[in-house]
């Protein structure tokens, strides 16, 4: 993303806990971002409720408010930093809603965008189990490669993720912190 200006990254989180340990991933990938020189923001999905989608209601309703307003926050930003734990050996249910609500197309025909085509995208996950999310982010790199972003090859899949961080939000390894940092740097690249 280097071509002169300042990058516009967002951060998204697959879990609705406050106090997740994904939610403490990402900020630790977008303190990476910014000290690379991005702009960065943390989006909540709480912020954006979105009922499950169902192409009937968006063909009576069009698109919620929440929908419209998330859209275009994508639509300004460069990339996305996403953090996302694994739910029964995937995507959990409410984030995925959110990328089929975010994903549909105003404009039909074989050249429609959506607002994550040609984006940047960033992918780090933790379970409490050995697992480390593996599953979800494979699961997250192919929807979100499907919808036309360039997903980084780097990522950071953490099992023990509940175990990881001190109070402050800092990782308990340092030389993990880095890597993590690092992959947050790397979308700014």
């Amino acid at each position: 993303m280097a071509d002169g200006k300042k990058p516009v990254l967002l951060g998204i989180c697959g879990s609705l806990r406050k106090d997740s340990s994904n939610r403490k991933l990402l900020r630790v990938a977008l303190a990476g971002a910014r000290a690379s020189g991005a702009e960065v923001a943390e989006i909540d999905l709480l912020d954006y409720p979105m009922s499950p989608y169902n192409e009937d209601d968006q063909d009576r309703d069009g698109f919620p408010e929440t929908t419209k307003a998330l859209r275009q926050r994508i639509a300004d930003s460069d990339g996305i930093l996403f953090a996302v734990p694994e739910y029964n050996w995937s995507l959990p249910g409410h984030f995925k809603n959110t990328v089929d609500w975010l994903s549909r197309r105003e404009a039909q025909g074989p050249f429609a965008q959506t607002c994550f085509k040609g984006k940047f995208a960033a992918m780090v996950a933790g379970a409490g189990g050995v697992g480390g999310a593996k599953v979800s982010l494979a699961h997250l790199r192919y929807v979100m490669t499907m919808l036309g972003m360039h997903v980084i090859p780097e990522h950071i899949s953490l099992p023990g993720a509940r175990n990881a961080f001190e109070a402050d939000g800092h990782m308990t390894d340092e030389k993990l912190q880095a890597q993590v940092e690092a992959v947050g740097a790397r979308l700014v690249e």
